[in-house]
């Protein structure tokens, strides 16, 4: 992101569709009740949580109902400029602003790689809604282009009866995000019930029979309105690459929880606060399996050469009665000479998973050592099961690890 610092009482222009954009007007009216600010969007329902769009099509939950803040938010919001362009990213503010700006943040506006007659790209509730009476007027299968990010809508469609494919670019698609052990055992347990195919992209023929939907498939932004606004621009979500706070590697990344992290973030930088930074970050549900990818996997970390340690655990998962329920399974990757915490894969069948995954995300982000997370405060007492903590026994299981490295 291209950091300038607001003062207080400008003239600041929004542009994107998405729960980011709004997330982040909020938090700056929060801080800023003096600077003035314009929407410029392509829908009439700004602020969508794109994952609850397949629940749109599948009408099992109402449109309004996805959005993070409710219409009268925009009330807030000095001007909302609803335009019908195919690309937001290749627009002229000057034609469409009747007044002058001090700063345009650009958020997930980015446009699907490919380019499918007569496909849906769901990124709005309107495309939810355009793809629902597609497949209520009759289908034999619906494609979704979209690799990991396709995993969610595949499972949703799918566990509907509803024959569904998704398309990935090559066989190592889910390499960036999980190790092959990992992703074995997820095609294995999680009784996912569509197909995985490997496409190519140049050539996708048409069928009226089928229903091609793009979810993700997309690009960062490199061109256009960025070239002609750099020097006040910041761009964030899927429009920008992120510079990780782990390595200090730049990405794209996929998360909708990156995304409206870094909503607040921009937010307190312009205003001159300290921010923490975001590392990557994954979740989704395969099948009956929650799967979620915080950090860095083993294998993404080959190509930079990283040497690390990694321990894989398969533990026990209890109720808040103490009751073992079901199994998670849980895959820390560490730095093998500085000892540096880089990443966790964690999947299981039950939701009770879920507040480890937001867990494991927090001791990332804290950035220290392996010797200096075992030595913070925690609930984690070896070998007594009241006590048991699956992520911080994992944790203490890869200090063991590189304990042989010196």
């Amino acid at each position: 992101m291209n950091l300038i610092k607001v003062s207080l009482g400008k003239n600041i222009v929004v542009v994107g569709r998405e729960a980011d954009a709004i997330t982040f007007i909020s938090w700056f009216k929060k801080m800023d009740i003096r600077s003035e600010i314009s929407l410029i969007t392509d829908t009439e329902y700004p602020g969508v949580i794109r994952s609850k769009l397949p629940l749109i099509v599948l009408e099992e939950t109402d449109p309004l109902s996805s959005i993070i803040y409710q219409k009268n938010f925009l009330e807030r919001i000095l001007l909302v400029k609803i335009i019908n362009h195919p690309d937001l990213t290749r627009l002229n503010l000057d034609n469409i602003l009747s007044r002058s700006y001090d700063k345009v943040v650009i958020t997930s506006i980015s446009q699907p790689r490919i380019n499918i007659k007569d496909s849906v790209h769901l990124v709005r509730i309107e495309d939810a809604i355009q793809l629902r009476e597609m497949i209520n007027e009759g289908c034999e299968e619906i494609e979704v282009y979209g690799g990991l990010w396709g995993i969610w809508p595949a499972t949703l469609f799918s566990s509907r009866k509803f024959p569904t494919v998704l398309y990935v670019e090559d066989k190592d698609f889910y390499k960036e995000y999980f190790d092959t052990d990992i992703w074995n055992i997820i095609l294995k347990e999680s009784n996912y019930k569509f197909k995985i195919k490997i496409v190519d992209l140049s050539a996708i023929s048409y069928d009226p029979k089928k229903v091609k939907v793009i979810y993700g498939f997309e690009r960062p932004l490199l061109r256009g309105i960025t070239e002609e606004y750099r020097d006040k621009i910041s761009a964030i979500g899927s429009s920008t690459i992120t510079l990780d706070k782990l390595i200090n590697v730049k990405f794209f990344h996929i998360s909708e929880h990156v995304s409206l992290a870094q909503a607040r973030m921009l937010a307190l930088e312009l205003l001159g606060f300290h921010a923490f930074g975001c590392t990557r970050f994954f979740q989704s549900k395969m099948g009956e399996m929650f799967i979620a990818s915080c950090g860095f996997n083993k294998e993404s970390l080959e190509k930079y050469n990283i040497k690390t340690s990694v321990t894989r655990m398969r533990l026990p998962l209890y109720d808040e009665n103490g009751t073992r329920d079901v199994e998670i399974i849980i895959k820390g990757v560490a730095h093998r000479y500085s000892r540096k915490l880089l990443g966790f894969q964690i999947i299981s069948t039950s939701s009770l998973v879920l507040e480890y995954i937001q867990l494991a995300y927090m001791v990332l982000m804290l950035g220290g050592t392996l010797n200096e997370i075992i030595s913070m405060v925690s609930s984690y007492i070896p070998k007594e099961r009241y006590f048991h903590d699956p992520l911080y026994k994992t944790i203490y299981s890869l200090w063991s690890k590189t304990l042989e490295y010196g």
